[in-house]
Parts: C-alpha cells; structure tokens; sequence
C-alpha cells in the first residue's frame, strides 16, 4: 500500500508540493474505488426499501390521489430498474 503511494506520489510533483495533504489525497483516491464499489452493491436494498415506503404511503388513506399517482409512477421506476 505504501509503495503504491510512492510510486504516485513519485510520478507526480504536484503531491510532493502538498506534503501531506497531497499524501493523505492520494491515499483517498485509492480507497474510493473500494468505496464505490461498496455503494454499488447496496443498491438493490436502498431501491427495496424506498419501494416499501412507497407502497406504505400509496396504501394510506389520509394521502391525496395526485401523491398516491406520483408514489406508484416512483414504484414503476425502481420496479423497472429491477433485474427478474
């Protein structure tokens, strides 16, 4: 881990300009790909959960027809977005 940070820190100038704010830089652009892979796979749950509420809010009675119509339009989306 170390070396790969020299390495870059190496390669390019600008990160030794900044000592160690370019350091500590470098190390968080490593660790976001980890990141956003980590995201990625939350995901489905996220749309699983927001599709509940949605369901949960179309089922009340005290919600008017025009938020009922844009909950299930929400619900069609992430239902879309959904592998089979």
């Amino acid at each position: 881990m170390y070396r790969i940070i020299a390495q870059i820190a190496s390669e390019n100038s600008g990160l030794l300009t900044y000592g160690p704010m370019g350091i500590m830089c470098a190390w968080l652009m490593l660790r976001a790909e980890k990141i956003f892979g980590d995201i990625r796979s939350l995901s489905h749950r996220i749309d699983g959960l927001t599709r509940a509420l949605l369901m949960d809010l179309v089922s009340r009675d005290t919600i008017g027809p025009a938020t009922k119509e844009q909950a299930r339009q929400e619900i069609a989306k992430i239902e879309a977005r959904m592998p089979r």
